[in-house]
């Protein structure tokens, strides 16, 4: 620049010089003419110019001059804050702004103005913060904007240099933590800064070495723990030779022995796995075996297996009904006949690899058959229940048969248990049940006897000694039958009784059907057994009018509450017959006819019971009720509660 001052100044004098020695040192010129006077002219060929910060500018590039030198011109700047000058000509730009640049003649007023902007120059990072993990690199220059800035204005730093390592403008990651990453721009308190929080990157495997059989696979995700590193980004690498992957699953192809790397993709991080690739053995050392129906059988004895994890096996058995927990045939309750089954045992690891092997479950054999009570007794047409033993205890008594041997007498199981067993006796001779059981050739064997007899005596119970029959007026049945439980109740054989009677006029058939009478009277019955011969039982029986025999009256009516309409009446029900069963089934309807509910019978009971050989019996009973003139008593006056009576009980 000085250079080009001084180069001037030479030939602006030479210029004068020659000037001088032209006109021989006069201002006149040849034809006697006076000159015209000089002017100078100073300009800018840009009139706005643009620079950053630091830069240096010369200003002469931009000026043109006319009669006048570069020396006899003053630069200056309206705002030497934004833009000054060093070094006479040179601009230096100091922030950001605009200034005005004047070149001023020292010897008149000839001046030239123009715009210096100093433009803003900026760093910005992309985000705020990135998440690295450990050995990960990041090209910082895709993620920073510059704006009137080149990158070898930039000057990149970290607050902690353990964590990260900064190489140009590739950040590496080192270890776990956070950092604050300064980019500024030279010379300037220009700075972004962006927050790297480094993380952990780690793949692990839960074992140093695992056996795979040939053939066998294995899930990968059950091996490798990965931290902060996603399982779709894992290389492997392997021989393939042994062993092959595919979508994290892993198969052995031949035996040998490798190392299996997982490897992140950028290569920085990775985890061995040692492989050994051998030949599984499962195999039976029998084809078959036998077990008895009560036996619990460990399969694993006769089980060779070798480079397998017994915990993996898998047992099945087919077909199904026979138990094989990890080995331990058991449970074969629910097995009623002599079985086979194929129990075959695979490994989860190698669902190719398997052994079979024949499980014949036989029955266990019952040996004794017995009664608690043996020779049992039942009358004719009788059906009871006993228990029985058998031994072994714990043998299946489904192979029991019951045959009778005079067809007799019959045994069957009595509930779905089968702890009992029922017996029916259809005759009055003795009869003999023989009990087999089966065998596991199919054919049978006798394992004990039930003795069955008829009872020496027989069990018979009258329930009354008296009877009253009724007249055929009192619209009843013309016949009543004797064998029911309200006059009689035989304890033991069902049928075959006979009856007579001693009235020609009260006749009864042999089974105990009686016709009723057409007229007063009395007789006795008598009941016998063709097989029990010394058995004699006799009933008085007696005909008249029902309403004869039975009556009720009314003693007393008493409000006992008007408030609650409570009423207490006191009813004498009375017959005139000693000795006898009489069914009394009491309603009460008020005025209107509606039943009333709300009865209460003092001392307990109900109208419905049956009251026991009376010959007088007074009942209080309690009503609630609102009726105000009467209420109307219905009741039966006849044990088959066919002939209906009413009494009207008024109020006072």
């Amino acid at each position: 620049m000085k250079l080009r001052i001084l180069l001037v100044f030479i030939l602006s004098l030479f210029m004068f010089s020659c000037s001088s020695s032209d006109d021989g040192g006069n201002n006149i010129t040849d034809g006697g003419e006076v000159p015209k006077p000089v002017v100078e002219e100073i300009t800018f060929d840009v009139l706005t110019h643009t620079i950053l910060p630091n830069e240096e500018y010369d200003i002469l590039k931009n000026l043109r001059v006319k009669n006048i030198s570069f020396e006899e011109i003053n630069f200056t700047s309206d705002n030497p804050e934004v833009a000054s000058f060093v070094d006479g000509t040179n601009l230096v730009g100091h922030k950001t702004g605009e200034t005005i640049i004047r070149a001023q003649s020292k010897k008149s007023k000839v001046n030239a103005t123009m715009k210096i902007v100093v433009a803003e120059q900026k760093i910005v990072f992309a985000q705020d913060e990135i998440v690295l993990g450990t050995l990960e690199e990041l090209d910082l220059m895709p993620i920073v904007s510059l704006i009137n800035v080149e990158w070898d204005q930039i000057e990149l730093k970290a607050d902690n240099s353990e964590n990260v390592r900064i190489e140009g403008t590739k950040l590496i990651a080192l270890k776990e933590g956070e950092v604050l990453i300064n980019a500024t721009i030279k010379n300037t308190n220009n700075t972004s800064i962006l927050k790297v929080k480094v993380i952990e990157r780690k793949i692990t495997f839960k074992e140093e070495s695992i056996d795979m059989a040939v053939d066998a696979s294995v899930d990968l995700n059950d091996l490798v723990e990965l931290k902060n590193i996603d399982v779709e980004t894992i290389k492997w690498k392997y021989n393939d030779t042994y062993v092959s992957i595919s979508k994290m699953k892993m198969t052995a192809l031949k035996v040998g022995s490798l190392i299996v790397i997982a490897q992140t993709a950028d290569g920085k991080i990775e985890g061995n796995l040692k492989v050994n690739v051998v030949k599984n053995k499962l195999e039976f050392t029998k084809e078959v075996i036998d077990i008895t129906g009560d036996e619990t059988y460990d399969l694993n004895e006769v089980l060779i297996t070798e480079n397998l994890d017994v915990n993996k096996l898998v047992w099945k058995s087919s077909p199904t009904g026979l138990s094989v927990v990890k080995g331990i045939v058991s449970k074969l309750d629910n097995i009623k006949v002599d079985t086979s089954f194929i129990v075959t045992v695979t490994t989860s690891e190698d669902a190719k690899l398997t052994a079979s092997i024949q499980v014949n479950v036989k029955m266990r054999e019952i040996s004794k058959f017995s009664l608690k009570q043996n020779p049992v007794q039942l009358y004719k047409s009788a059906i009871e229940r006993f228990t029985y033993d058998i031994e072994p205890k714990d043998a299946d008594p489904s192979s029991l048969e019951f045959v009778s041997q005079k067809k007799l007498s019959f045994a069957q199981f009595a509930n779905y248990k089968k702890t009992e067993i029922s017996i029916e006796h259809i005759s009055y001779e003795s009869d003999i049940i023989d009990v087999y059981t089966k065998i596991s050739n199919g054919s049978r064997k006798k394992v004990g006897e039930i003795k069955v007899d008829s009872p020496s005596d027989i069990s018979f119970k009258v329930v009354s000694q008296y009877a009253v029959l009724g007249l055929p007026t009192d619209e009843v049945a013309n016949t009543y039958e004797f064998s029911n439980k309200t006059i009689v109740a035989p304890l033991g054989p069902k049928g075959d009784f006979i009856w007579t009677s001693d009235n020609p006029n009260i006749r009864i058939t042999s089974n105990g059907v009686i016709t009723r009478p057409t007229e007063k009277g009395t007789a006795v019955l008598t009941i016998r057994h063709p097989y029990y011969t010394n058995f004699e039982q006799k009933i008085n029986v007696q005909s008249a009018p029902f309403a004869e025999l039975f009556r009720v009256t009314q003693s007393s009516t008493s409000k006992v509450n008007n408030n609650n309409g409570q009423v207490e009446l006191k009813l004498v029900m009375e017959n005139n017959s000693p000795d006898i069963y009489f069914v009394n089934g009491y309603q009460f309807y008020d005025s209107k006819g509606d039943l009333i509910k709300d009865i209460h019978w003092s001392g307990g009971g109900n109208g419905n019971a049956i009251v026991n050989a009376y010959s007088s019996n007074v009942k209080h009973p309690l009503l609630t009720t609102d009726e105000k003139d009467y209420i109307v008593l219905l009741y039966y006056a006849d044990a088959e509660k066919t002939i209906l009576k009413s009494l009207q009980i008024d109020f006072d």
